[in-house]
C-alpha cells in the first residue's frame, strides 16, 4: 500500500482517536456529575433536606406561636380574675371602713353618755353632801329637844346613813364610769388606727387594681400581636408549602430529565468506546500494511 495513503490513514485515525478521547472524557465527567447530584450527598438531596428542615422549622414556629397566644390569653384571663377579686376586696374593705366609722361614732356617743352620767353622779354627790349636812343639823336640833326630839333624831341618823351610802355608791359609779370611758377611749384609738390601716389598704388595693388593669391591657395587646404574627406565619407557611411542593415537583422532573440525559450519555459513551476499538483495529491493520508492504489485511482481521 502506498505510504502516502498509509500516512493519511494514520493521521485520520489519530484525529478520530483524539476526538473520541475528548468526547469519552466529557461523557465520563458528565456521568460523574450526574451520579453526584443524584447521590445521598448530592445537590438534590441537600436541597430536599434543606426544604424539609425549613418546613419543620416553620411548623415548630407555628406551634410555638399558638402556644404563646394561648399563654397570653390564659394570662389575660387570670389577670382579669385577679382584678375582679381586687375589686371585690376594695368593696369589702370599703364596707368594713364604713362599719368601723359607724362603730367609732357610736363609741364617741357612748363616751358622751358616760360623761353625762358622771355629771349626774356629781349632782348626786352634791345632794348627798347637802342631805348629810341637813341630817347633822337635824341631829343637833333633836338633841336640843331632848326626849321630844328622840324620834326625829333616829330619822336624822337614818338620813345620814342613806346620804353616806348614796355618796359611796355614787363614788363607785363614778369610778366604774371612769374605767369604762378609759376603755372606750382606748377602743376609739384602736378603731382610728384600724381606719387608717383600712384607708392605706384601700389605696394600695386601688393602685394594685390599676396595675393589673394595665397588665391586662398589655397582655391583650401582646395576644393580639401574637395572633397577627400567627396569621402571617400561617399565610407564609402556606406559601412555603406550595413553594416546597413546586420545587419537589421540579426536582422530580429535573431528575427524570437528568436520568434520561444520563442514559443517552451512557449510550454515547458505549458508541465512542466501540468506535475507539474500531480505530485501534484499523491502526493495527495500517501498521501491518506498513511493516509488511502488503495490500491485503491479515486473515485474523
Amino acid at each position: 500500500m502506498n505510504n502516502t495513503v498509509l500516512q493519511a490513514g494514520f493521521d485520520l485515525l489519530s484525529i478520530m482517536m483524539d476526538y473520541c478521547a475528548k468526547n469519552t472524557g466529557g461523557s465520563e465527567l458528565l456521568q460523574k456529575y450526574i451520579d453526584q447530584i443524584q447521590s445521598g450527598t448530592g445537590v438534590f438531596e441537600k436541597q430536599k433536606m434543606a426544604l424539609d428542615k425549613l418546613s419543620r422549622t416553620g411548623t415548630c414556629i407555628d406551634e410555638n406561636v399558638v402556644n404563646l397566644v394561648k399563654s397570653y390569653t390564659e394570662n389575660a384571663s387570670s389577670v382579669e380574675r385577679i382584678s375582679n377579686a381586687f375589686s371585690e376586696l376594695v368593696h369589702k374593705v370599703a364596707e368594713i371602713e364604713k362599719t368601723t366609722q359607724t362603730t367609732t361614732e357610736a363609741l364617741r356617743l357612748l363616751v358622751e353618755e358616760a360623761e353625762s352620767i358622771t355629771k349626774y353622779t356629781d349632782i348626786i354627790n352634791e345632794i348627798s353632801k347637802q342631805t348629810n349636812l341637813l341630817s347633822i343639823n337635824a341631829s343637833i336640833e333633836a338633841a336640843r329637844a331632848g326626849t321630844a326630839g328622840k324620834g326625829f333624831s333616829i330619822i336624822a341618823g337614818e338620813v345620814k346613813k342613806l346620804s353616806e351610802n348614796t355618796q359611796e355608791t355614787s363614788s363607785e359609779i363614778a369610778k366604774i364610769i371612769k374605767v369604762f370611758t378609759g376603755k372606750i377611749d382606748e377602743l376609739r384609738k384602736e378603731q382610728h388606727n384600724h381606719n387608717e390601716i383600712l384607708k392605706t389598704l384601700i389605696g394600695m388595693t386601688d393602685a394594685s387594681k390599676k396595675e393589673l388593669l394595665n397588665l391586662k391591657m398589655s397582655e391583650d395587646t401582646n395576644s393580639q400581636k401574637a395572633q397577627d404574627i400567627l396569621a402571617l406565619l400561617e399565610e407564609n407557611m402556606g406559601d412555603i408549602t406550595n413553594a416546597i411542593t413546586a420545587i419537589k415537583d421540579n426536582e422530580m422532573q429535573s431528575a427524570a430529565h437528568i436520568q434520561s440525559f444520563a442514559d443517552k450519555a451512557s449510550e454515547t459513551t458505549i458508541l465512542f468506546n466501540d468506535l475507539i476499538s474500531f480505530i485501534i483495529q484499523l491502526t493495527h491493520i495500517f501498521k501491518y500494511f506498513q511493516a509488511e508492504g502488503r495490500n491485503t489485511p491479515p486473515e485474523n482481521y
